[in-house]
């Protein structure tokens, strides 16, 4: 077994949009890695692509 990355991330509510993109390119930098990586966490991402009744900006940064 190469080894396994754990990820575990929150986002307080009410984080700015450039800290949470922030975060989200350094987690972006860790898939580029060669090994397993799981990544879990309360993201307080909310969009109606997962099924909430609502959107915000963080659910609109982890899709795109």
């Amino acid at each position: 077994l190469r080894g396994l990355l754990l990820c575990l991330v929150y986002f307080r509510p009410l984080e700015t949009a450039d800290f949470v993109t922030k975060k989200i390119e350094e987690i972006e930098d860790l898939c580029a890695g060669d090994y397993p990586l799981i990544i879990a966490g309360d993201f307080n991402a909310r969009s109606t692509s997962f099924g909430d009744v609502t959107s915000n900006a963080y659910g609109t940064r982890l899709l795109y």
